[in-house]
C-alpha cells in the first residue's frame, strides 16, 4: 500500500484476520492509518486512529472522512460485508482507490464490477505460495524476503519521461533498483517471456534500499 506521497490517511476498514498484522506493518512505516472496525480501541494500540462502529453503515464510514484518504483496504466477516462497504465507500468517495480482501469468485466479479481493480485472497495466495516452494524449495524464503525484510523497500514509480518508448529491459539495465514488473493500463507484468515497451502513464514495481524516497 505504499504507493503515494501525499498527506493523506490510510483507511482500513473491517478487524478480519490478516488485518492486525497489516496495521502494525503499516505503522512500523510511518503511516497514518485509520481503522474503521467494531472493536475496542484499547486493543489496537495508540499508533492507529480507530472509529468504532458497524463498516457497513454509512454514518460510520463518513465519520472516517474516506475522501480526504489516500487508499482504503476493505476486509470484512464475510464478503457481503466487504460488498456492502465498498459500495458505501463507493458513493462517499467514488475516486478513492480500493484494494479488497475477498474469498469468492463472484464477489471478485461484482467488486471489479464496482471499479475495484485489485482484489486479494488470503487463503489462495498461502496456497499458491505453499505449492510453488514445493516445485522450488526456495520459492517461499523468495516471497517473504520480498514482503518481510527491512533492507529494501517495495514501490510504484510513474515511467520518466526517458523511459518512455524503451523496452522494460533496457529501463532494468539503467535502474540502480530491482524493476521487478511493469504496470500497464492497471495490469501487473512481470515482463517475463515478454519484453513490453514503457508507455506514457505506466508505473514500474521497484524495490529499492530502504530509506531510499521516504516521507
Amino acid at each position: 500500500m505504499r504507493e503515494h506521497e501525499d498527506d493523506g490517511h490510510r483507511l482500513v476498514i473491517g478487524m478480519d484476520g490478516p488485518v492486525p498484522a497489516i496495521l502494525e506493518e503499516l505503522v512500523r512505516v510511518g503511516e497514518h492509518v485509520v481503522l474503521v472496525a467494531d472493536v475496542d480501541p484499547v486493543t489496537v494500540g495508540n499508533d492507529v486512529h480507530v472509529i468504532r462502529g458497524d463498516p457497513t453503515e454509512a454514518h460510520v464510514l463518513r465519520t472516517a472522512h474516506p475522501e480526504r484518504a489516500t487508499q482504503a483496504l476493505i476486509t470484512g466477516n464475510d464478503d457481503g460485508d466487504v460488498l456492502v462497504s465498498t459500495v458505501l465507500l463507493r458513493r462517499l468517495a467514488p475516486d478513492l482507490e480500493i484494494i479488497a480482501l475477498v474469498k469468492s469468485a463472484p464477489v471478485k466479479e461484482a467488486l471489479h464490477e464496482l471499479g475495484v481493480s485489485r482484489t486479494l485472497s488470503p487463503s489462495e495466495m498461502i496456497a499458491h505460495a505453499v505449492a510453488k516452494s514445493l516445485e522450488a524449495p526456495h520459492a517461499a524464503d523468495l516471497l517473504t524476503q520480498l514482503v518481510e525484510s527491512d533492507e529494501h523497500d517495495l514501490k510504484e514509480a510513474k515511467v520518466a519521461a526517458n523511459e518512455v518508448g524503451r523496452p522494460l529491459s533496457a529501463i532494468r539495465d539503467q535502474r540502480a533498483g530491482l524493476v521487478l514488473g511493469i504496470v500497464h493500463n492497471g495490469a501487473f507484468s512481470l515482463g517475463i517471456g515478454t519484453d513490453p515497451v514503457v508507455a506514457e502513464g505506466d508505473s514500474l514495481l521497484l524495490a529499492e534500499p530502504a530509506g531510499r524516497g521516504h516521507r
